[in-house]
């Protein structure tokens, strides 16, 4: 979900909503328990948090830049700017960090988000954008999607921390029984989930990416919902009954402790 307010931190220790610039945000509701938190990050130096029973927005200081983050069981994924992983503990009144990896991360690299030259295959390619994935082991993945130049046609390439939580290692196959919900930032099983989905598979919508991207002339339509197959690396569509209740298109407004009149 992309919010467009802006959050300016005031002299007060307040802070001043404005309605630019584009903004993550993460909303996680409990169907059973009807709990929810709502997070967001703010100009990479504040966590922003509203839970049920709160009456105002909470923060957490933060010391890097986060590309993306999941919330599964209570606990807050942040992939940040040195590919590490920190997980935030919300099980408790007060959120405390719990985990962080030690990637070995070479600054001076060259950035991924450019046009790059794959010789094997003699075909020009460029690295979109990176996903946090968090399996249903608790195990955190990276995911990257990746366009080639002057085409519709998607790769994915899935990394996995090493036993040392040290550096990112390439993962070949999810395996039949488990696929990737890549919007919610999660995996599941064949066995617990809706019958159709296909296993070894990553599973997006259009509003991955929502833009016109205008290097390569791109329109991408958010009401599309794609099959990225790991087994043919190639992408396919689902059949219509598996989604047929999702309207992708429609759009709801949260606001945490408000109560109508």
């Amino acid at each position: 979900m992309k919010s467009q307010l802006r959050i300016v931190e005031t002299e007060d220790d307040m802070f001043l909503v404005r309605l630019q610039d584009n903004r993550d945000v993460l909303f996680w509701f409990d169907e059973k328990t009807k709990d929810y938190v709502v997070i967001w990050i703010i100009q990479a130096r504040f966590l922003v948090y509203s839970r049920k029973g709160d009456k105002y927005w909470k923060r957490i200081e933060l010391f890097n830049f986060n590309f993306d983050m999941v919330y599964k069981d209570h606990r807050l994924y942040l992939y940040t700017s040195s590919r590490d992983v920190k997980v935030l503990d919300f099980s408790q009144l007060i959120p405390r960090q719990v985990f962080e990896t030690q990637v070995n991360y070479d600054y001076s690299r060259k950035p991924e988000d450019v046009f790059y030259y794959d010789a094997p295959l003699h075909v020009c390619r460029k690295i979109k954008t990176e996903n946090l994935v968090v399996r249903v082991t608790g195990e955190v993945l990276r995911v990257k999607s990746i366009v080639s130049c002057n085409s519709d046609v998607w790769y994915f390439r899935i990394y996995k921390m090493n036993s040392s939580n040290s550096e990112w290692e390439k993962l070949d196959s999810l395996g039949e029984e488990e696929a990737i919900f890549l919007d919610l930032g999660i995996t599941v099983t064949l066995a617990n989930t809706i019958q159709g989905v296909n296993g070894n598979s990553i599973y997006f919508s259009g509003n991955h990416n929502n833009y016109c991207d205008s290097d390569l002339g791109h329109f991408w339509s958010k009401k599309d919902i794609l099959i990225f197959n790991f087994g043919t690396q190639e992408i396919e569509r689902p059949h219509p009954s598996i989604f047929s209740s999702i309207q992708l298109s429609n759009a709801r407004w949260f606001v945490p402790n408000f109560k109508q009149m």
